[in-house]
């Protein structure tokens, strides 16, 4: 009967995980869609509800990018640097992260924040020659 119960309880969890992997994927698809139709508003929110479902560590850095650079499309810097900031702290690898937060940081006026990441830009970009 204990053995029926666990069984029954790990099954119920793993179709939950299951739903909640699926519906993760579905935002994921609908925000990467709404972003390259530049629909860069409805693209923040889905990314966000894709967030809140995504469990993979790398994904969630990469949506977290992914409302950074919606928010650059709309020319909201004070919300770039908030998401760029969240995105390299989950170590999304990407050096864009850095320039795109440097430049944010230099149209808000706050440059020593701007050459600190120009710096880091820097060292993590590849060596174009």
């Amino acid at each position: 009967m204990i053995l029926t119960k666990r069984l029954f309880t790990f099954c119920l969890a793993s179709l939950m995980s299951l739903a909640l992997m699926a519906q993760a994927d579905r935002f994921i698809k609908e925000a990467d869609n709404a972003f390259n139709n530049e629909a860069y508003f409805e693209a923040i929110d889905l990314y966000k509800k894709a967030y809140s479902k995504e469990s993979d560590s790398e994904e969630k850095a990469r949506l977290l990018f992914q409302i950074a650079e919606s928010y650059r499309m709309i020319l909201d810097y004070d919300q770039q640097v908030i998401w760029y900031d969240k995105a390299l702290r989950a170590q999304y690898d990407s050096p864009d992260a850095y320039l795109y937060l440097a430049q944010a940081y230099q149209r808000q006026g706050d440059f020593t924040q701007a050459i600190e990441f120009y710096n880091k830009y820097k060292d993590a970009a590849p060596d174009p020659m």
